[in-house]
């Protein structure tokens, strides 16, 4: 009744749309208890997937996903905001430097090394858990190659490929923690084509340490 319109003395309320925004918006519709948080310590003993993970779509993009812009800043204000799995849509770039955009639109392009800038300055900023990047690969294999290069420039050497999934999957999040997770699947859909990066189905994993930064 709190969030409920009248519209005249004396008659039944009614919830409009607005009114139906507001009560879901309100702090008393909130999942958590604002007196908590910060007090609890995070376990993080339990694997990855024991956990919800606080997850961005289409992070790149600001405004509609026809004809909005793409800016990497968008991934630094998720990572601000405490958001760890961000997506990234890769496809060529006309220099052979991959592009991050919304392809089949007409929505702008950034370059995905100006993208992993971005995320190396703002990925443990807010948090040190896990920071999972979401590949989804539209690349040609030599622009997959490059892709490769810059996250090993970008991310560090201390790299795991896909025969270390079993183990990596056994690890808890405290073994994790500052790391970065890669995960990528090709989405070409041509049978025959085989990515240098084994971005295939099932997805590949890999973890790259994050490098120091002066």
């Amino acid at each position: 009744d709190a969030h409920a319109t009248c519209p005249y003395p004396g008659e039944p309320t009614v919830l409009t749309l607005r009114d139906f925004e507001r009560m879901l918006l309100s702090p008393e519709n909130d999942a958590f208890d604002a007196s908590m948080l910060g007090e609890a310590e995070c376990d993080t003993s339990l694997r990855m997937c024991d956990y919800f993970i606080e997850s961005s779509h289409n992070t790149y993009l600001v405004g509609n996903q026809l004809t909005g812009r793409s800016d990497a800043d968008m991934y630094r204000r998720v990572l601000l905001e405490g958001c760890r799995c961000l997506e990234i849509d890769l496809w060529d770039g006309a220099d052979g430097e991959p592009d991050v955009t919304h392809g089949g639109t007409l929505v702008t392009r950034i370059k995905f090394y100006n993208v992993l800038a971005a995320i190396v300055e703002c990925a443990f900023v807010a948090s040190p858990a896990p920071l999972v990047l979401s590949l989804e690969m539209h690349c040609s294999e030599p622009q997959q190659v490059r892709c490769a290069a810059l996250l090993r420039d970008w991310l560090g050497d201390e790299v795991i490929w896909q025969k270390d999934i079993e183990r990596m999957g056994g690890l808890p999040v405290r073994a994790l923690l500052k790391r970065v997770i890669c995960k990528g699947k090709d989405q070409r859909g041509k049978k025959e084509y085989q990515p240098t990066m084994s971005l295939t189905s099932p997805p590949s994993f890999f973890v790259a340490q994050m490098p120091t930064t002066a």
